[in-house]
């Protein structure tokens, strides 16, 4: 039994979890019981709302559909572009300016007419071209490397290099860089006690490889597996595989039973 934080009262509190603090009558996240006696909105008359959801605002169908024509003729009042019930609104053309009711009743119309239309397009595709034109000169780029200009035809358009050989290249610099920064931190973070690697014995910075994760590289858990490879087929290799007498074998279903013993 628990006593209630706000009125005092014991209750028996049967969560799962025990961590009830108010009784039935006091508890403030207790969905509230809604009242379904309620006044149509339409008609003024009161009714029972005997829905599931307990949301009806009208008596009846009839005065549901009275009320929702209110409110659309409302919404067109307040709202005279938006609506999607009133057509011939004046528009303005974006090719010629001239103002042009708008037949869809959507407020989309752009266009006055079919020539107007195909003029647009034309101008679109004319745009799109000069598009292609721009990102097709785009491609005559300087290597970084060498200082050469050259045409980039590939695909993404983002070569920085000429050639494979300046690419290499780059690529070299950028590790003795890389190398050069690592040095760096390990010399900054000497102090600092760090796991080592179980095959080479270097420390292990960054990544860490290994089922285990002890060891500081790809070409350490490659030489790792290796030798658990031979060790491996060293201890297993006065085994053989084969099959028994095929009378014992089979079994009802006539499934075969593979054993494997010491010869």
């Amino acid at each position: 039994m628990k006593i209630c934080k706000n009125c005092d009262s014991e209750f028996n509190d049967t969560s799962k979890g025990k961590k009830h603090l108010y009784c039935t009558a006091c508890n403030p996240y207790r969905r509230k019981a809604t009242d379904r006696n309620k006044i149509c909105v339409n008609c003024g008359a009161k009714f029972h709302d005997e829905s599931s959801t307990a949301r009806a605002k009208s008596c009846s169908d009839k005065c549901k559909k009275e009320w929702n024509t209110k409110a659309q003729a409302r919404f067109r009042a307040k709202h005279p572009y938006k609506s999607t019930a009133i057509k011939g609104l004046p528009r303005e053309c974006k090719i010629c300016g001239k103002i042009f009711p708008d037949v869809t009743g959507l407020g989309t119309a752009r266009m006055c007419s079919k020539e107007c239309r195909a003029k647009n397009q034309r101008r679109m595709l004319r745009k799109n071209s000069a598009e292609n034109r721009a990102l097709r000169d785009n491609r005559d780029k300087t290597c970084i490397e060498c200082g050469k200009a050259f045409f980039d035809s590939s695909r993404s358009i983002k070569l920085v290099c000429c050639s494979k050989a300046c690419m290499a290249e780059r690529n070299k610099k950028r590790w003795h860089v890389n190398q050069a920064e690592l040095a760096k931190w390990e010399k900054k973070n000497a102090s600092k006690k760090r796991e080592k690697c179980r095959w080479c014995g270097k420390s292990i910075l960054g990544r860490r490889y290994g089922d285990d994760e002890r060891l500081c590289s790809m070409a350490c858990e490659n030489q790792v597996k290796r030798v658990n490879y031979e060790a491996h087929v060293e201890k297993h290799k006065d085994f053989e595989w084969h099959t028994s007498d095929i009378s014992s074998v089979l079994d009802v279903d006539g499934h075969g039973l593979y054993t494997m013993g010491r010869v």
